[in-house]
């Protein structure tokens, strides 16, 4: 499968996830309801993070470093996760198809999302 965009950053916790990315404000909360079996997005956490996590097949962040709160959660828990992302990426894979693999340390957006209710024609 073709690779539309890839970001690199740090290995906070290891494996392989293929899954919908969904972005969350865990400051404000989840604007919607969180898709179970997704690749989590966000900026930052907080302890708010921990119940979507239990449903999650992957943490992607902005913020954060190996000894984090969400780092030290998702290798508890066996869900990959990889600090340092920068956000206009993760902008980008809210909705699509994404490819986390947390033993190289990249994030590959495989599939975008369109949305039709927003796209000009």
């Amino acid at each position: 499968m073709t690779c539309l965009l890839t970001a690199t950053g740090t290995v906070a916790a290891r494996g392989f996830s293929r899954a919908l990315g969904f972005h969350v404000d865990f400051e404000t909360g989840p604007s919607s309801t969180i898709v179970a079996g997704a690749i989590l997005l966000a900026n930052r956490t907080s302890p708010r993070l921990t119940p979507y996590l239990l449903e999650s097949v992957g943490l992607v962040l902005v913020d954060g470093g190996i000894l984090s709160h969400a780092a030290n959660i998702c290798r508890l828990l066996g869900i990959p996760c990889i600090v340092g992302i920068p956000p206009s990426f993760i902008n980008q894979c809210h909705g699509s198809l994404i490819e986390l693999d947390a033993l190289s340390g990249t994030v590959k957006l495989v599939f975008q999302h369109i949305d039709f209710h927003t796209t000009q024609h």
